[in-house]
């Protein structure tokens, strides 16, 4: 028997995407002003509000990196327009998060052609022009390369400019607060750090959107700052410290979490966020993941509820992944015969079920004593 009120996938998913962004924009800049920093003669990181944007300037006309919550796209154009009058020619996303695309429809409008990585078809972000692994453009005297890598999001790419010597790392960075690695995990994250190492040499800048601009070195000690955090975390964890509120209180795991932002600087990241940040670590890295399905691919499919909302299961690459076009793609992890969770995302909150029943498959999304059902069509 099904529980009331009915649960949409959409609203749950919404639900924690609104979750994980509040918290988020939380561990931004207080600062209400918006600052300029000129990086060569042709390229310019502006702050707004606690957030970066990229913008190339030159003989081809104007290219932005992200374009801000909607609320400050007007902010963004009076910003570029005061730089300069030449057309806006493209902008280029780092990820499809609602805080780096709000002004996306409005530089179109604008003249601007939209780029971003294929999977940002599964959000509501505006776009026109998709790529797959990589894309480059010559642009400004500048060689630029968008690198498909995941990490924080399956849409997130690194963003080179050789001239310039500066990698857009979007959120894959998040030296200030803690790191949001809840697509690729830790793995995904050192993965994208080496990979936005190698596009640049010793005096490349890695910029991050919501923390700070950090050159090679800081780049490491963040990364290697990560690392031993997770390395702790499954001590203790395999010790019986399995409860986040009990390994908050580790006094090693507080000293690796003040170096999140690098030497000499206060990590005044609060405990309810603190609290979890280390529940999704938990949920994206110590989980036991299972095979007993060895053919997940039969599992692929579109699915109904009995209000008509559809969504997919799509099978890539030996992993099975929920996408709704326009609204998310989000990895299933298999924790039991029938049992799998959203990777990084807190088990608690949110679980799935997919049973064979008669030779047709059921889903079910399972809310506390919420249930609803999905069949495949």
């Amino acid at each position: 028997m099904l529980n009331k009120p009915h649960v949409t996938l959409i609203t749950l998913v919404l639900c924690l995407i609104c979750a994980f962004t509040s918290s988020k924009l939380l561990a931004k800049s207080n600062s209400q002003t918006i600052t300029q920093q000129k990086i060569s003669e042709s390229f310019y990181i502006v702050d707004f509000y606690g957030s970066k944007v990229g913008i190339s300037i030159g003989d081809d006309g104007v290219l932005v990196v992200d374009t801000l919550l909607a609320k400050h796209k007007e902010a963004l154009l009076a910003t570029i327009r005061q730089l300069t009058d030449k057309p806006i020619k493209y902008v280029i996303n780092t990820h499809a998060d609602y805080d780096h695309t709000g002004g996306n429809a409005l530089l179109a409008e604008n003249g601007a052609t939209i780029v971003m990585q294929n999977n940002a078809l599964f959000s509501n972000a505006y776009g026109e022009l998709y790529f797959d692994k990589k894309l480059e453009l010559d642009f400004n005297n500048e060689r630029i390369q968008a690198v498909s890598i995941p990490s924080h999001s399956f849409s997130d790419s690194l963003i080179f400019f050789d001239k310039s010597n500066l990698v857009f790392m979007g959120d894959i960075l998040g030296n200030k607060s803690h790191p949001t690695f809840y697509a690729g995990g830790v793995e995904g994250m050192n993965n994208a750090f080496e990979k936005a190492m190698s596009l640049g040499d010793e005096n490349t800048l890695f910029v991050s959107s919501h923390g700070y601009t950090v050159n090679r070195a800081k780049l490491v000690f963040h990364r290697d700052a990560v690392n031993a955090y997770l390395k702790k975390l499954k001590e203790l964890y395999s010790n019986g410290i399995t409860a986040a509120e009990e390994l908050i209180k580790n006094p090693e795991i507080q000293r690796i979490v003040q170096l999140f932002n690098g030497e000499n600087r206060v990590n005044n990241v609060n405990e309810k966020r603190l609290l979890r940040f280390i529940k999704r670590t938990i949920a994206s890295e110590l989980i036991p993941q299972v095979t007993v399905n060895s053919n997940l691919q039969k599992l692929e499919g579109h699915f109904k509820d009995s209000t008509g909302e559809l969504f997919e299961v799509a099978y890539k690459e030996n992993r099975l992944f929920l996408q709704i076009a326009g609204v998310t793609m989000r990895e299933l992890v298999q924790v039991g015969r029938d049992d799998f969770h959203l990777f990084g995302e807190i088990p608690a909150e949110l679980k799935v079920q997919i049973i064979e029943k008669q030779g047709s498959y059921k889903l079910y999304l399972i809310q506390g004593s919420d249930i609803t059902e999905y069949s495949r069509i």
